[in-house]
């Protein structure tokens, strides 16, 4: 329990690390520009917190005891000065759950990802952009299953921290009337760099690398889009999708949508539905889908 203690904190630590940044990058503008008090920063900061707890006695249709939380943050760090634009988000998503009989408290879901993009303007809303992507967990995950003799759980570890790691560069064009609604990317050097470092799943070819091997890059042509919109009043949509052809090999495409409607109910709570599809032919020949109903507390802060 410790543990996933620790790695909360940690979680806390990062997201709200932008926080710093941008007071820092204040500071420094302050002082280039003198008695100028304009500061070139901006960011904001979204925190969600969700408690899930079912107990059944004598149901006779069935079920188990379910305990979950989940924790869910992201935090914008935006400088504009002049031409240049520089994004960096940092976002992450962590939940523990403990079902049934189950001896402990599991991780169930847990990823984070940090994004930096530079971008230069020229006319007509089109961008010069240079973008990284970096994306792994915190910990371990493990698939349960039960040993049919015994009746003991069995742990079967599927991924680690940077098991997998993702590095995504690229480099290419945008366009966007509105920066901060919409944007779409056309990035015709993009770079995938796998990382695996453990090497119980590095020897058998997990997540697309050779077996044995910890590490497998590939080069291609990128197309990112990005829309943020109010349906209606304290209803809001944020959606991404991330598309990766290889040059070698141009049937070989990933994709990677995600979604998040967020149904604002007051100020501290708030309640979210998300979903994530990904074909990535590397680590399996069909798509993945996972979705996610949560209520409960969540703040905003702007800088």
């Amino acid at each position: 329990m410790m543990k996933h203690l620790y790695i909360l904190i940690i979680t806390i630590v990062l997201l709200v690390s932008p926080i710093f940044v941008l007071a820092q990058g204040g500071i420094a503008d302050s002082i280039r520009t003198k008695y100028d008090t304009i500061s070139y920063w901006s960011g904001t900061a979204d925190f969600a917190f969700t408690l899930q707890q079912l107990g059944l006695k004598n149901w006779t249709a069935g079920g188990d005891d379910l305990l979950s939380m989940n924790f869910a943050g992201r935090t914008l760090a935006v400088k504009e000065k002049d031409r240049f634009l520089w994004r960096n988000i940092f976002e992450a998503n962590y939940s523990l759950t403990k079902q049934g009989n189950q001896k402990r408290i599991r991780a169930n879901t847990d990823n984070w990802k940090i994004i930096s993009r530079y971008n230069y303007s020229l006319e007509s809303n089109w961008f010069i952009t240079a973008s990284i992507i970096f994306q792994s967990q915190f910990g371990k995950l493990y698939k349960v299953s039960v040993d049919e003799d015994t009746g003991d759980e069995l742990l079967t570890l599927t991924s680690d921290i940077l098991s997998p790691g993702y590095v995504w560069p690229s480099f290419g064009f945008t366009y966007s009337k509105d920066k901060d609604k919409w944007a779409l990317s056309l990035m015709p050097v993009t770079g995938k760099l796998i990382i695996v470092l453990d090497d119980s799943l590095s020897n058998v070819g997990a997540f697309g690398v050779i077996p044995g091997e910890n590490f497998k890059s590939e080069s291609g042509f990128g197309i990112d889009g990005y829309i943020k919109s109010e349906i209606i009043k304290n209803i809001d949509v944020e959606s991404d999708i991330s598309i990766f052809t290889r040059y070698n090999d141009f049937l070989q495409t990933d994709i990677r949508w995600n979604i998040i409607l967020r149904f604002k109910v007051n100020k501290f709570f708030s309640a979210f539905y998300s979903n994530n599809l990904i074909y990535d032919i590397d680590v399996s020949d069909k798509v993945q889908f996972r979705y996610n109903i949560n209520l409960g507390l969540a703040y905003d802060i702007t800088f």
